[in-house]
């Protein structure tokens, strides 16, 4: 069984045209991409929903032919709601990507071991996976791509790329949706690098409609004064730290640093909050939204990882 090596995968996603007609076209590192041809409407009466319509289908089909023939894909992509701390309104998805056999190494291109863990991206397979994002036609659903922020774990290895911002406009241009909702999270020890090369870096990203995220806030090996120079769109605050919301002593040194990040304009999202009066204290503290855990009960619809389709399912069901 042949094997493919997806660190020395290049997807070229900076090269993706998705033109109104003729042939969408996007280089992979020796394939090249050919969607389907865009028909023009037989009928001069044909509505503008028509053409939309049509304009969306070959969206999704061009990103399934990029994920396709990059010739590896994420087995699963799968997302945690994010509540209004003051209401149950979804404000984002903290996305996780479920790759074979759990790492990032070589596995079969046509065999898939069983999921066995999440993985942080490097910048040849986010993209891959970000094109599998546009691709999944549960995403064009209103109520899902009206929210806040779509986050998509990414590698350190990528700060300094000076390349990723253009694959990530281009991706943003087959799909101006996208715009301002992909957020991509780093680990907390980013902020322990060059502090200047990591906030040029951030405005790069940013400059072209992205998001970013620190995650492991909380964490004591965080150097809370680099927040402000930095400044990610968003801090995720771990676990451990979202519980001790639960006791409003052991929570002050806490909901001290997240009111110090809000007036630096920087949201925080609690991960893994498990009670409501846990959530009423972090909205105290001017927190900006929570994911709950499985096990939690309350107001909110519920907690725990789900897919897209699982979403949009219960969507139906609600209507």
């Amino acid at each position: 069984m042949e094997s493919i090596d997806i660190k020395n995968i290049e997807l070229q996603a900076a090269s993706a045209t998705l033109p109104e007609s003729g042939t969408a076209t996007a280089e992979l590192e020796t394939t090249t991409v050919e969607a389907e041809n865009i028909a023009e409407p037989e009928s001069e009466t044909a509505t503008a929903a028509d053409k939309e319509t049509q304009t969306e289908t070959d969206r999704i089909n061009f990103c399934k032919e990029l994920v396709l023939k990059s010739g590896v894909r994420p087995v699963e992509l799968k997302f945690e709601r994010v509540y209004d701390c003051f209401s149950s309104a979804v404000l984002g998805f903290i996305g996780k990507v479920y790759v074979a056999g759990g790492t990032l190494g070589i596995i079969s291109s046509d065999e898939y071991l069983p999921v066995i863990e999440t993985a942080e991206q490097g910048e040849n397979v986010l993209i891959k996976t970000l094109s599998a994002f546009i691709a999944e036609e549960n995403f064009y659903r209103p109520d899902l791509y009206r929210t806040e922020f779509f986050s998509f774990p990414c590698s350190s290895d990528v700060i300094g790329s000076k390349t990723l911002s253009k694959k990530l406009a281009d991706l943003i241009a087959i799909e101006p949706r996208l715009r301002d909702k992909i957020c991509l999270v780093f680990g907390g020890k980013v902020l322990l690098t060059d502090t200047a090369a990591l906030t040029e870096f951030f405005e790069d990203i940013r400059s072209v409609g992205v998001k970013i995220a620190i995650k492991d806030f909380g964490d004591k090996y965080m150097p809370v004064t680099v927040i402000g120079e930095a400044l990610p769109d968003y801090l995720f605050l771990k676990e451990e730290a979202t519980k001790k919301a639960e006791d409003k002593k052991s929570f002050t040194p806490v909901g001290a640093i997240i009111k110090y990040a809000a007036s630096l304009g920087v949201n925080t999202v609690a991960v893994g909050a498990t009670s409501d009066l846990c959530i009423r204290e972090l909205s105290l503290s001017e927190c900006f939204g929570v994911s709950v855990t499985a096990d939690y009960t309350g107001l909110r619809s519920g907690g725990g990882e789900t897919t897209l389709e699982e979403i949009a399912s219960e969507k139906e069901n609600e209507d």
